[in-house]
């Protein structure tokens, strides 16, 4: 499916009805990565309309010559929500690293109408050069498996993934590999150096908030880190974290079972007051 914003033609997915349920991926990612996650949290859960977006100049969609930097990212994802489900529906929303960092800025601009937001790994420091990273370890790696691996997937593959198997591999060719491959270069690196962060962070904008947010942060995550999430946490007063042993910045496909678990949960804990009330 295609919706035009901003004269730019924006790659979706979507299934299911009901409530609307936004996810949004990380920086030079796809919907496939997210699509693939979160679908198995719907299996008992079938009254949520999911909408897969690829952002600009990722995936499916091409550049937008309007978004020059990360606010105006977030400002073209709001008038696709807008355009996609109306301007008054409220949603949920999910966001993987870049895609968390979104989610950040939604709750302060659309608290309103955000009934929930779910944070994987997200970006808390936009300046990489600057974030609090662990020691990176592996959980398990199948060396033997490793061995067989072609030379041109095997670099990315362990640098980044903490469980090292035949499933996290696959997952990793069949999601991360094709928008690796497929992302605009030159458009993201130009929004890198123009503006990568905030110009103001979410956290001063909105002060403290109410909205329900559970954070999923992996405890191996060379990518984004854990500890400058942990310290934006008092901002959330009803927040719900996950610090996972083992776990890096793809906890999502490393942990599956857990992942959906966690998330499938915090859902049901929010909904179900709703429809007893």
């Amino acid at each position: 499916m295609t919706a035009t914003v901003w004269d730019t033609p924006v790659y979706y997915e979507e299934l299911g009805k009901g409530t609307p349920v936004v996810a949004l991926h990380g920086w030079t990612g796809s919907h496939l990565h997210m699509r693939e996650s979160i679908e198995p949290v719907f299996n008992l859960l079938s009254h949520h309309r999911r909408i897969y977006p690829d952002l600009p100049g990722m995936g499916d969609t091409p550049r937008c010559e309007r978004i020059k930097n990360t606010d105006d990212m977030l400002d073209f994802v709001i008038a696709f929500i807008d355009q996609v489900i109306g301007s008054d529906t409220p949603f949920f929303v999910i966001g993987h690293s870049y895609g968390g960092y979104l989610v950040r800025g939604l709750i302060s601009k659309l608290r309103d109408r955000v009934l929930g937001g779910v944070l994987i790994c997200p970006v808390s420091n936009p300046v990489h050069e600057n974030r609090l990273l662990p020691k990176f370890t592996t959980g398990f790696t199948n060396y033997q498996f490793l061995e067989s691996i072609p030379q041109q997937h095997r670099e990315g593959f362990t640098k980044t993934m903490v469980i090292q198997n035949q499933y996290t591999f696959n997952r990793y060719l069949d999601e991360i590999v094709p928008a690796e491959e497929a992302y605009d270069a030159d458009y993201l690196a130009d929004i890198l150096h123009r503006g990568y962060g905030y110009a103001v962070t979410p956290e001063e904008r909105f002060g403290f908030c109410d909205t329900p947010t559970l954070f999923l942060l992996g405890k191996q995550d060379n990518v984004v880190g854990f500890a400058e999430t942990l310290s934006l946490l008092s901002y959330y007063r009803k927040h719900s974290v996950l610090l996972l042993e083992n776990a890096g910045h793809n906890l999502d496909i490393e942990h599956p079972n857990i992942f959906c678990e966690m998330v499938k949960s915090w859902l049901w804990e929010l909904e179900v007051p709703q429809q007893n009330g």
